[in-house]
């Protein structure tokens, strides 16, 4: 099923591309604050998880002040390693070099000992700002806030109401080619 969302993914983004009126291709890293949360009835859990991460994205232009923006993210915190999928649309704001980004966001957890009783998989919508500082370099803040429950051993706990996620903040810089 992976496989599947990858390649029409990528189809769709080799189409737009076609039809955009500019595609920049660049690469990004940062910081990520990771934010582990476990929820039930009585019980109310958070662990904050510092990190990095670094990526690749299409930047594919749409108009003057939007654009599309594909990317995917390696990240490590705490011994933590997930990929990040997002597909952002992103606004740019007049000649002021500030931008808003929003959109949905895949995101993969790679580690054993998280998914045993978790879902491996998640989706995400996430919010941003940016700054290009000229045109290859940019400094940019995301959030992302999941929104399916990754908790699915309902034997391990006794709650069926049992909601676990994972968001994330990630600020960094980057360099478009």
């Amino acid at each position: 099923m992976f496989k599947k969302i990858i390649l029409i993914a990528g189809f769709a983004i080799l189409s737009l591309s076609s039809f955009a009126q500019e595609t920049s291709f660049g690469v990004t890293a940062g910081y990520l604050n990771s934010i582990y949360s476990v929820k039930d009835e009585v019980y109310n859990y958070n662990l904050s998880e510092s990190g990095y991460y670094v990526g690749a994205f299409l930047d594919i232009s749409l108009n003057e002040s939007l654009s599309l923006v594909p990317g995917v993210n390696y990240s490590n915190s705490h011994d933590s390693n997930m990929l990040y999928v997002p597909l952002m649309l992103k606004y740019s704001i007049a000649d002021s070099g500030f931008y808003l980004q929003g959109g949905p966001q895949a995101s993969i957890i790679f580690d054993e000992e998280r998914v045993r009783h978790n879902q491996d998989f998640g989706i995400d919508l996430g919010f941003g700002l940016g700054y290009d500082i000229n045109e290859h370099f940019f400094l940019e803040a995301k959030y992302y806030l999941e929104v399916t429950n990754r908790f699915k051993d309902h034997e391990f706990h006794m709650s069926n109401d049992l909601k676990e996620g994972l968001n994330s903040l990630m600020i960094g810089v980057g360099y478009k080619f």
